[in-house]
């Protein structure tokens, strides 16, 4: 058990160093906060990486599940806070004296992420969810000079709240039914004890309100434009990735091993419950998808734009969840990859151009992003694939999702989806179109070069290694997701 527990160890060692280093130093200059985070978080990531022929294995009671669903989401959430890192150091929207507190919030929400999303007990699942999003609300009103910060935290403090409240309340429930808080437990327990379908209605919508607001999907969807604008542009990308995926992984295990069953046909699940909630799941996840879509056609403010294509980018996932087979998850984790290299390429390209044009608006960035041809071509690429169009990679996993969905004979859901995506395209020209206009008239503009410019660039074309990787070998990487999922033992 220890060394399945030895990435939580490092990170929490990690973090202690971090606060040491915030107590002991008194000059910004001497502390070496981000490549202390940098070191934790890789030698973490790789430790995580040697566990994989431990993966299949539950320790503590099976409180703890070591599974490839867990396995996967701590591999994603890892990469993705180093990447949230590097940013974090390339910006100047994190005042420098508020960098080692960001990247210490980074540490402790990867690490109760971990914890989190390999729980099996409705307790320890609540306590690391609680300590997560409390978390979040923190990076997101770390700028304590700035209103539009303080605002965003408080908001995203109330939805949280919201959402933890649903979610003890329907824990409750499920304890007085089952007289159990183990998830796997639950399941031996409801292949002999069926629900009425008021209890199982009332149960399942409980979870459904509490993942809800934790996703930003419907109904609860207005919540994400508003607090990624008022945010710092790191805290924006790791909320709008990190709170999004958290209510996934955890809808996940629950739809899996509460609320269905495995079929005799290996990789595969159907419902459990007295009533067919995947056509919940199918309605939300088209109109959460669909309201992203209508809600960016008028954005002129680009991080509200950034948390209308998080909504987008949630309903298209949530479609993959409603698909209780092998292909319809191994499509949810290809999307859940490029989702989070699509959202730091372009929320780092975004950092670079609001440091040099002063401006966030459609309006700012027409009379200034033309002046940085080759970060506009990386912009303009990450964009694309984060608004799903080809070539990109995110037209990828949109289309793999598509087509699961279209083999589960979801046609409703499926036309919803392509609508989405036209409304997309409408938006992504209205945001390109200007900005590229400007640049094929503006051939002589020139700029002058900045200090670190050549280290961010190094950065931007990094990213583009795995997006370019994830395009080549799409199809071996998702007959790989597939034959992992074989090894789920619940």
């Amino acid at each position: 058990m220890f060394s399945v527990l030895l990435p939580e160890i490092i990170l929490a060692v990690t973090l202690a160093g971090l606060i040491g280093s915030e107590m002991s130093s008194s000059r910004e200059r001497l502390r070496l906060t981000t490549v202390t985070a940098f070191f934790g978080l890789m030698a973490a990531l790789i430790q995580t990486a040697l566990l994989y022929p431990q993966v299949g294995q539950m320790f503590m009671g099976h409180a703890i599940s070591l599974d490839p669903i867990a396995y996967f989401f701590k591999l994603l959430i890892l990469f993705f806070g180093i990447l949230v890192v590097f940013v974090t150091y390339f910006s100047n929207d994190v005042p420098s004296e508020k960098r080692s507190e960001i990247n210490g919030f980074i540490v402790s929400s990867v690490l109760a992420f971990s914890l989190l999303v390999q729980s099996g007990d409705l307790i320890l699942m609540y306590v690391c969810l609680q300590i997560y999003v409390l978390l979040c609300v923190f990076m997101v009103g770390i700028s304590d000079d700035s209103f539009f910060s303080l605002e965003s935290g408080k908001k995203l403090l109330v939805m949280m709240s919201i959402a933890l409240g649903l979610f003890l309340f329907g824990s409750g429930l499920l304890f007085n039914f089952t007289g159990s808080l183990n998830l796997f437990e639950m399941q031996r327990l409801f292949e002999n004890q069926v629900l009425t379908k008021q209890s199982s209605l009332l149960i399942f919508t409980l979870f459904f309100l509490a993942f809800a607001f934790l996703m930003g999907s419907f109904p609860m969807t207005f919540w994400m434009p508003d607090v990624l604008q008022g945010a710092p542009l790191p805290s924006s990308l790791f909320v709008g990735f990190g709170l999004p995926i958290a209510g996934l992984a955890i809808a996940l295990r629950f739809l899996l091993i509460v609320f269905s069953v495995p079929t005799q046909d290996l990789g595969h699940w159907e419902v459990a419950w007295a009533f067919d909630w995947t056509v919940l799941l199918s309605f939300a996840s088209g109109a959460t998808a669909l309201m992203g879509a209508l809600l960016a056609l008028r954005q002129t403010h680009f991080q509200r734009l950034l948390g209308c294509l998080v909504l987008s980018q949630v309903g298209f996932l949530m479609s993959g969840l409603s698909v209780l087979d092998r292909s319809g998850l191994s499509a949810f984790f290809y999307s859940c990859l490029v989702f989070a290299f699509s959202l730091v390429g372009t929320v780092a390209l975004t950092s670079f151009f609001k440091d040099r044009i002063k401006g966030h608006r459609l309006a700012d960035w027409v009379g200034g992003i033309a002046r940085y041809r080759l970060e506009s071509i990386f912009f303009f690429f990450f964009l694309a694939s984060l608004f799903g169009l080809p070539p990109a990679p995110g037209f990828m996993s949109k289309f793999v999702l598509i087509d699961s969905a279209v083999r589960d004979e979801r046609f409703i859901l499926v036309g919803v989806l392509v609508f989405s995506f036209v409304l997309w395209m409408v938006s992504f020209g209205k945001w390109t179109f200007p900005i590229a206009q400007l640049k094929i008239q503006s051939h002589g503009i020139t700029r002058s070069a900045r200090a670190g410019d050549s280290f961010q660039r190094a950065f931007f074309l990094s990213l583009l290694i795995p997006m370019f990787l994830l395009v080549v070998f799409a199809e071996p990487v998702l007959v790989w997701m597939k034959s992992g999922l074989l090894r789920v033992f619940w």
